[in-house]
């Protein structure tokens, strides 16, 4: 289908997704954009190699609170039957597990991504 459920989980969007077709992940939808993040469990649980520490920058999360995130890149991010390659992410560090997973349109850039509410789904159509 060209779409995919989502859930509201404390005001949240959030959206399942398949991490290098091994791993299922649920993201948090930021609509604003925004860099696409991941945990370093998520990375293990898909078999996928850590970026190499020194790509570490801190990541500025609430007020005054900072944890460290690595810049990388991710084989594939699957939603449905579209399946994103080569997708740069950041990964946050063990002080960062509880942040979670996120991803915003920014990542889809060959698709046009809408969120109906109503229907509590993500719809994803080429652009």
């Amino acid at each position: 289908t060209p779409w995919l459920p989502v859930y509201l989980q404390s005001g949240r969007i959030r959206v399942g997704a398949v991490l290098n077709e091994t791993a299922p992940v649920v993201f948090t939808w930021q609509p604003e954009g925004g860099p696409t993040v991941l945990t370093t469990s998520m990375m293990e649980a898909a078999g996928l190699p850590l970026p190499p520490a020194e790509t570490a920058v801190p990541w500025p999360v609430g007020t005054g609170r900072l944890v460290s995130a690595r810049r990388g890149v991710v084989p594939a991010i699957r939603f449905g039957r579209v399946l994103l390659r080569d997708v740069p992410v950041y990964v946050l560090g063990a002080d960062g597990e509880d942040l979670g997973a996120r991803i915003s349109p920014d990542a889809f850039s060959d698709q046009a991504v809408t969120v109906e509410l109503e229907r509590l789904r993500l719809a994803i159509q080429p652009k």
